[in-house]
């Protein structure tokens, strides 16, 4: 399964690592910061690519039009959120979106997160970190990543599961 990881900071990081320990998953990294992605590099063997992930030339070379999974992590929101965009418009299956602040979305207008191309969000980054290390489980078959507390309603990330 090809996945692509948008952020090298310390989630992104922790994604890679966890990701990367199931054989059959093809992961990449895209941040601005080549020191982050020097980190990943030293200490992971996966593809990282240096650039903007808004930047659709850095997405391709990343290969955004063969990945099954986009996980947008960064720090900056609206990249997280143009980096699903761009995800679904060249068929990424699935989007999974870090938003800092939930005044992005509008019900009312139909301004959702699919209305963005994002298929689960979620915005405490505290939380995510916490239930990430201890609620990875990872097993020969997949991995599965739960939330054990409630979240709102277009923060829909209370479990995903990876396939093999």
């Amino acid at each position: 399964m090809k996945i692509l990881i948008i952020g090298a900071g310390e989630l992104g990081q922790m994604l890679a690592d966890k990701l990367r320990s199931l054989k059959a998953n093809d992961v990449t990294v895209v941040d601005t910061s080549e020191e982050e992605l020097q980190t990943i590099q030293d200490n992971l063997d996966i593809m990282t690519v240096p650039g903007d992930a808004t930047n659709i030339a850095i997405m391709k070379q990343a290969g955004i039009e063969k990945a099954d999974i986009l996980l947008a992590v960064s720090g900056d929101q609206a990249s997280n959120m143009l980096a699903c965009q761009l995800g679904k418009k060249f068929g990424v299956k699935e989007c999974i979106c870090r938003v800092y602040s939930n005044d992005a979305f509008s019900e009312a207008d139909g301004i959702t997160p699919e209305f963005y191309g994002i298929d689960k969000s979620f915005s405490s980054p505290v939380e995510t970190l916490r239930t990430s290390s201890t609620s990875c489980a990872t097993s020969s078959s997949s991995s599965t990543w739960s939330s054990p507390t409630p979240t709102p309603p277009w923060s829909r990330l209370s479990s995903m599961r990876i396939p093999p």
